[in-house]
């Protein structure tokens, strides 16, 4: 009996196994080389909806600003497709308390203390100033229309704020902050702007009622 035929069967396999792939391991190594290139490659594709856009870099700098919906190619390790919805509306509410950003109060024009609640709604008007022009275009909206709160109410005496100038002051409100995005190109656009509520801080309440109870 031979040496290898003495060995157990499965030893007998791997030796056989061995000796197949002696003479092609250059062979199934191209292979494997070409199949993971082919991968490698593949992940560069991307698919643009049709309420999407994409602004195409290369090595940060923007090669292709407008590319519409439609199957795409960014070359991998050296181009990024950033692909965004750019007919959708985002509405969020700005108010002067939350949790997550800082509280704030607003001086009336006869220096009563005032909280309000604003309901805004916005949509990309210019994808590659979105994505370049500032860090963060939502945080600039919010701060621009707390800017245009503080300005507008300090010019405003309280019982004005509460009747009649209500709605001319959200108008002025939403004019002043949609010029501003403008001038500022973040790259969104104010679509509405509604003052949802204004309320006297709890101390400015009191005395307000009392007011009206002299009055009355």
């Amino acid at each position: 009996m031979s040496e290898s035929q003495s060995l157990p069967p499965s030893t007998r396999a791997i030796y056989a196994t061995f000796d197949y792939l002696e003479g092609r391991y250059k062979k199934i190594l191209c292979i494997l080389l070409v199949l993971a290139a082919l991968y490698f490659l593949a992940t560069g594709f991307y698919v643009v909806k049709k309420e999407e856009q994409a602004v195409r870099t290369r090595f940060g700098q923007v090669v292709d600003a407008e590319i519409g919906p439609g199957l795409g190619y960014a070359v991998p390790l050296i181009e990024q497709a950033h692909v965004r919805q750019v007919k959708r509306i985002v509405g969020y509410q700005i108010g002067s308390r939350s949790g997550s950003t800082i509280n704030f109060t607003i001086l009336s024009g006869d220096l009563n203390l005032l909280e309000t609640d604003v309901a805004v709604q916005y949509k990309i008007k210019n994808l590659r100033s979105y994505l370049f022009a500032a860090s963060d275009p939502r945080a600039m909206l919010t701060m621009l229309v707390r800017e245009g709160l503080v300005k507008i109410l300090g010019e405003n005496f309280i019982d004005l704020i509460f009747t009649s100038n209500r709605d001319v002051i959200q108008q002025e409100l939403s004019d002043i902050v949609g010029k501003r995005l403008e001038s500022l190109g973040v790259g969104i656009e104010l679509v509405t702007l509604n003052i949802v509520e204004v309320r006297p801080i709890p101390e400015t309440l009191q005395a307000f009622r009392d007011v009206n109870d002299a009055i009355a």
